[in-house]
């Protein structure tokens, strides 16, 4: 996964932001496996604040999940760009 290497990810880091086994990171990435519908949701945030540019440095994002998952899922989906309303 191109996204994972552009955050400064392992497998296992990918892993636990995902809830998912470093085994289960590497089977996506070989094309063996694909992930459930939330976790290809939650890539796709990911890979929308990566192109915004907006997202955090791969080091506040790898201090972030010395914290846990839930808080670093919060540091990278807080990078995301609010929607923008139809009028």
């Amino acid at each position: 996964m191109r996204l994972r290497a552009d955050l400064g990810l392992s497998q296992g880091q990918l892993g636990v932001t995902l809830n998912a086994h470093q085994v289960t990171v590497a089977r996506w990435e070989a094309g063996a496996l694909r992930p459930d519908e939330w976790q290809i949701d939650l890539l796709a945030a990911f890979r929308r604040a990566h192109a915004s540019g907006a997202l955090p440095s791969q080091d506040a994002i790898r201090d972030a999940l010395q914290h846990g998952a839930p808080y670093a899922l919060q540091i990278i989906l807080s990078a995301l760009p609010a929607p923008r309303r139809r009028l």
